[in-house]
């Protein structure tokens, strides 16, 4: 026969049993010795804040979402070491005449080029190099049609002049033009980079009035100190050569990665910033308003201010800088750790029976809800530990260092708030006494209409349930970036100028004939579908023609007939397509070393061996997730002759991987997430029941919130989606410690008595998350918006869904006992 103190059940309760016994424990000596506690704790603190300031950084750069493992981020980093910075620092002037723009650049270019931060600067296009040199990027076959009809009517002209040739004078002249030539190069994939660079020697838009300068970096915009040194440069040098003097109209915009990165993390700082410190004064408030003690808000906000500090120092040891997921860390954590600090304080206030029984106090509050609140906190930091478990780089950091850190805000709360308590009370504080008072009105409603709550709750969840469906995931990263930015919306206008991306994608190759065959493949894709994602395709190759010198025999014989031409004697028309041609023969064979300066620097870096790499422009917004996952499947993956395969580098690929990655794990990682903090629940609870109860207000209210975000048409993004784990975790610290008072008394009262700490730990997080609705930065933003949402469903699922559901089945167990 088992023995009953060996079951489950009983092992259970006496592990809750010690729990308990070991926190009420730690809280009396931490109450018994004040000073010593808090000096340790404070040197805890201090270590821990100077390691944050002397090692913690902010890198919003989205390569800091991805594992260094990755293909795309080993990728990226070769791409770096071969060619240096990547991306430009763009300059755009506008509002001027289109002559004005021309003189403006054509004055400041030399000077942003002569700082020593810029490694080039491109404002001309090599347009005149390129006409000039039509003839030897034809083919051989084509250019040779085009020295046969010089050839026609060169013997025309020359028979022409014969007096003996007397029936010439009707005969109409062949004709030298070349405009089928011209048409068919037009059509042709592998000029289709080249005709861009053709139609104005600037980068101009004359109608609009616009024009661009971009000043290539020596280093890489990783470097945040170097971007905001490079950025404040080329301002510097701009503002002194005051561009109003050239008009009064004269404006000038700054864009580019570079400056991005710059004014994105000046805004996330700012937002960040200014969100802390208004949400600190309405917490404060609130506080204010919930203990009438001034001193109250000091108990909970020094635990809350020393655990965060303790998180920071544990970040900087671990990873040593925060990604743009991470970063908001502290928002998150100040959100739900100021709700432990509410629900021990309060219970504290209630067990307050003046200083004689002050240990008594502190035991059942740390003991019994120091439980309730270590059991909760333990829960959602499970929670957490599940995103640790992804191979998402910027979900895995967030992961650990929100259960770690979630833990040790717990931590600092049961034994900084014990020692303060103990000074606060030598002194005289005391508490606002919980006076005896009637039951509220909510707990009267709930004692006599259990079951009309039940259903309005009931109808609420039916009501949001079709709304689910509605719910959006924008895969759009622009809602990761501070996209509302004028250097953002630059993007498109300086893309414009160009007549391409900025940044193309650079596949990397090791010879000209990798070069070759991989710009092949790509233009073979590219014909292939009417849906292919590729623009454009370019190559050092391209522009750098074959059979120079058996073209270069062809041209010296037009440039002899062209020079014994007599183009005077010619009509108007022809006159000027002779002089067009004496221009096109007058060029000689050239390599890389005689490229203009913006060939040479495009496509041979510091003129380096021909053929490393190809650049691959896209037809489609890479900013969308699916987009750039097409892409990138096109791009990629292109098998070698010699074996091997072509890498393709830059950021979209990153976003690609981030896109592919999220679409494959998020799903699985939210599910695994949640049945872990279940099953951690069962564990603790002791029971499936208490636990299944435990957990009601966090899965009802997350599928109310799917569905009322579906209905307010409010996205779920990848950066709002580390969200769910936490929204779980504030309906579950709602549920325990709803059961928690259950325990102990009848469940109205119990309903009653926890209302209050559960209102204001809910509201108080509420409160931290939506300042973030003031917040700039559409990633920060859009956190606000889901967790005001969310926090408000869990309200009313801890308040109405949970007790009056525990109160219908008490009831309806009661009858058929």
């Amino acid at each position: 026969m088992t023995d009953p103190t060996t079951t489950p059940r009983t092992i259970s309760a006496r592990l809750i049993a010690k729990l308990e016994s070991g926190l009420a424990f730690l809280s009396l000596l931490c109450f018994r010795r004040p000073w010593i506690a808090l000096g340790i704790l404070a040197l805890l603190t201090v270590g821990a804040a100077q390691a944050a300031r002397q090692r913690l950084s902010l890198n919003a750069d989205l390569a800091e979402l991805l594992p260094s493992s990755f293909e795309s981020v080993k990728d990226l980093e070769t791409l770096k070491q071969r060619y240096g910075g990547i991306g430009y620092v763009g300059v755009v002037a506008s509002h001027a005449e289109p002559d004005v723009l021309r003189r403006f650049v054509d004055d400041v270019a030399p000077r942003v080029d002569a700082l020593a931060s810029v490694r080039s600067v491109d404002y001309r296009k090599p347009t005149q190099f390129l006409r000039d040199h039509a003839l030897y990027y034809l083919d051989l076959d084509d250019l040779k049609i085009v020295h046969n009809r010089l050839r026609t009517r060169f013997d025309f002209e020359v028979a022409k002049r014969n007096p003996m040739m007397l029936d010439f004078d009707d005969e109409e002249p062949p004709s030298v033009d070349l405009s089928d030539i011209e048409k068919k190069y037009e059509a042709r994939s592998d000029q289709a980079w080249m005709r861009t660079q053709l139609d104005d020697e600037y980068y101009i838009d004359v109608e609009k009035r616009r024009i661009a300068l971009l000043a290539k970096p020596s280093k890489m915009s990783v470097d945040l100190a170097f971007s905001r040194q490079i950025v404040g440069e080329i301002q510097q040098v701009i503002q002194q050569s005051e561009p109003t003097h050239y008009d009064p109209n004269l404006q000038v915009q700054y864009g580019g990665n570079f400056t991005k990165k710059v004014d994105q993390q000046d805004m996330i700082e700012k937002d960040l910033n200014t969100g802390t410190i208004v949400a600190l004064v309405l917490m404060v408030a609130y506080l204010l308003l919930h203990f009438r003690r001034v001193g109250a808000v000091a108990l909970i906000m020094i635990p809350l201010v020393m655990g965060l500090s303790w998180v920071f120092g544990f970040a900087a040891i671990v990873y040593a800088q925060l990604n743009i997921l991470t970063g908001f860390i502290g928002a998150i954590l100040l959100g739900l750790g100021v709700d432990h600090g509410i629900y021990l304080l309060g219970r504290f206030r209630e067990q307050w029976q003046g200083r004689d029984a002050a240990e008594d106090a502190i035991r059942i509050a740390f003991g019994n809800t120091g439980r309730a609140v270590l059991i909760a906190a333990f829960t959602t930091a499970v929670g957490f530990a599940g995103l640790g478990m992804s191979e998402f780089r910027a979900f895995r950091e967030f992961g650990v260092i929100a259960a770690f850190g979630l833990l040790l805000v717990v931590v600092a709360y049961l034994t900084c708030m014990p020692a303060l308590l103990a000074v606060a009370v030598r002194m005289g504080w005391q508490p606002r006494s919980a006076k005896a008072v009637q039951q509220s009105l909510y707990a009267r409603l709930l004692a006599k209409r259990p079951g009309l709550l039940l259903t309005v709750f009931t109808a609420f969840l039916v009501f949001s349930m079709p709304w689910v469906s509605k719910l959006e995931f924008n895969t759009n990263f622009r809602a990761l970036t501070a996209a509302n930015l004028p250097s953002f919306q630059l993007d498109s206008v300086i893309d414009g100028l160009l007549g391409h991306s900025q940044t193309p994608v650079v596949v990397l190759t090791e010879n000209r004939e990798q070069s070759r065959f991989v710009a092949t493949t790509l233009r073979e894709r590219k014909a292939a579908s009417d849906s292919s994602t590729i623009h454009l395709v370019a190559t050092g190759d391209d522009i750098l023609p074959d059979q120079q010198m058996e073209k270069q025999t062809i041209i010296q014989d037009m440039r002899k007939m062209i020079d014994r031409l007599a183009s005077e004697k010619m009509g108007p028309d022809d006159r000027r397509k002779v002089d067009r041609m004496k221009r096109l023969v007058a060029a000689e064979p050239f390599d890389r070393q005689q490229l203009p300066d913006a060939l040479g620097r495009m496509f041979f870096p510091d003129r380096k061996d021909v053929g490393d790499f190809v650049l691959v422009y896209s037809s489609v917004d890479l900013s969308d997730g699916a987009n750039v996952s097409r892409f990138a499947k096109e791009v990629r993956g292109i098998e070698l002759p010699q074996g091997g395969h072509a890498s393709a580098a830059g950021e979209p690929m990153i976003l690609a991987d981030i896109f592919d990655l999220v679409m494959q794990e998020g799903p699985p990682v939210l599910i695994g997430t949640v049945l872990l903090i279940f099953l951690t629940m069962w564990v603790l609870m002791g029971k499936f029941w208490r636990a299944c109860m435990a957990l009601f207000p966090a899965m009802v209210s997350l599928v109310a919130t799917f569905g009322l975000l579906g209905l307010l048409r409010i996205e779920l993004n990848y950066l709002n989606i580390v969200l769910i784990p936490v929204l779980v975790g504030t309906g579950v610290d709602g549920g325990v410690h709803m059961l928690t008072r259950g325990a102990s008394l009848d469940l109205v009262n119990a309903a009653d008595r926890a209302s209050v700490p559960i209102f204001g730990a809910l509201a108080t997080t509420a409160l931290g998350f939506g300042t973030l609705l003031m917040a700039h930065h559409l990633g920060l933003n859009s956190l606000g918006s889901l967790a005001v949402v969310g926090l408000a469903a869990n309200l009313f699922a801890s308040l109405v869904g949970l007790p009056s559901l525990l109160l219908v089945v008490q009831r309806w167990r009661a009858t058929r006992a």
